[in-house]
């Protein structure tokens, strides 16, 4: 599998990270909260575009985040580059307050 994390890897996983971070939005309900965090997320996405696997591998300690993180890949993979058809990839999604998003 890929890990984004660790590295800027291939043209498609910092094409991938774009789309991810284009389509990353911050929850009200989080931000009313005060809430923020990471959301390790890992999944497998086949060429018809569904996934075979999208789950939480390392919570941000928050369900809202969590779940958010959950919605945002499965609008982000409409844009997804071809190429991460089929690899099983991790992905942090960072909630930041500082900067909103």
């Amino acid at each position: 599998g890929s890990n984004l994390s660790t590295s800027a890897g291939s043209n498609w996983q910092g094409k991938l990270h774009q789309v991810v971070l284009k389509y990353t939005t911050f929850p009200q309900k989080a931000k009313e909260r005060h809430i923020s965090g990471i959301v390790n997320i890992r999944f497998k996405i086949n060429s018809n575009k569904t996934f075979e696997i999208l789950e939480v591998v390392k919570s941000s300690g928050s369900v809202i985040l969590d779940e958010h993180a959950l919605n945002i890949l499965r609008k982000a993979k409409r844009e997804f580059p071809i190429e991460s058809f089929g690899e099983i990839i991790t992905i942090p999604i960072n909630f930041d307050l500082v900067k909103g998003r």
